[in-house]
């Protein structure tokens, strides 16, 4: 009796091809990793802005700085080295407030393909209310 040998090239591509395949995987994961992280930090930045055109120049500052930490803890995001940035310049009625969040998050967790820590900053300017708004 011949013993057939169709079925074992079939076996020997997916053993060849399973390790590529689970890359290409893990950098679809990295990437959508880092994406997720600039989000992140936009969404920490635009709020920061957003309580500092709230408040009186000499609280702008504390006050984006606590509500970019709160909103990264809410969203479970580890930032090892947090800055804010806030600019009260202009912080008048029809003014603006300008913020700019920087988060170094970590990736070590993703195996042999991971990126490290990496700093993701992002920018963000609210409106001072014309009626509400201002010292």
């Amino acid at each position: 009796m011949r013993r057939s040998e169709s079925g074992s090239a079939g076996v020997v591509e997916i053993v060849l091809l399973a390790p590529l395949f689970m890359l290409v995987a893990m950098f679809i994961v990295e990437i959508g990793r880092v994406e997720s992280a600039r989000t992140n930090v936009a969404y920490a930045a635009h709020a920061a802005a957003r309580a500092a055109a709230q408040r009186a120049s000499g609280d702008a500052a504390a006050d984006a700085t606590a509500v970019a930490g709160d909103t990264f803890t809410g969203a479970g995001v580890t930032c090892t080295n947090m800055h804010v940035v806030t600019d009260t310049s202009d912080l008048l009625p029809a003014g603006t407030a300008k913020v700019t969040v920087s988060c170094t998050t970590s990736f070590a967790d993703l195996g042999p393909l991971h990126l490290g820590a990496m700093t993701v900053s992002s920018a963000a300017v609210e409106t001072v209310d014309s009626v509400r708004g201002g010292p």
